[in-house]
């Protein structure tokens, strides 16, 4: 796949100020190409990256993960509700997949919500852990997005790996949420 990339990028570069309208069939062919690699790739990192898990990462680091965000000009609130007798650590994969759910979850907010008002929950019983980030409509215009949009696919690709379940869309009256429940008692 790699080499078609190359192929393409060449053709492109080589027709470029003499055939445009070829330019562009190549770059097409391109970005087609690198979007399938990348989801080809995404389950693999994401199994590298769920499997050696460094403990810096994780949801200890949710108030500096906030404070950032908040300087990014989202007004976020933490909340943080924890059943009494869970005091068994979380596995590293689960507390490293929910904090980076509300990474990206945050990342999105501040990109498509600017100004907007978010809010952080983690729920943790004896057997589930959730993790809910909503946001309310953006206080200021967004920009518009360079991004390849695959902060949802991650989020749920995250959530999956660990044998949890995922769901994200537009909240009744404007704004956005994202939930992920993870089980625990099986991993416990």
């Amino acid at each position: 796949m790699m080499t078609v990339i190359v192929l393409q990028a060449t053709a492109a570069r080589r027709v470029w100020e003499t055939r445009p309208d070829l330019a562009g069939e190549h770059v097409a062919v391109l970005r087609r190409t690198l979007a399938e690699a990348l989801g080809e790739l995404r389950p693999l990192l994401l199994s590298l990256a769920l499997a050696d898990v460094p403990a810096t990462i994780g949801l200890g680091g949710l108030p500096t993960l906030a404070e950032r965000a908040s300087g990014c000009g989202l007004r976020v609130t933490l909340e943080v509700d924890q059943d009494t007798g869970t005091g068994a650590p979380l596995p590293r994969a689960v507390d490293a997949a929910a904090y980076r759910i509300v990474q990206e979850a945050l990342t999105n907010a501040a990109r498509h919500a600017p100004g907007a008002f978010v809010r952080v929950r983690i729920t943790r019983t004896r057997r589930t852990l959730a993790v809910d980030v909503s946001n309310t409509p953006p206080a200021d215009r967004p920009a518009l997005s360079t991004s390849a949009g695959h902060g949802l696919s991650g989020m749920a690709e995250r959530s999956a790996a660990c044998g949890g379940t995922f769901a994200a869309g537009p909240r009744p009256g404007g704004g956005f949420g994202v939930r992920a429940a993870f089980p625990l008692e099986e991993a416990a």
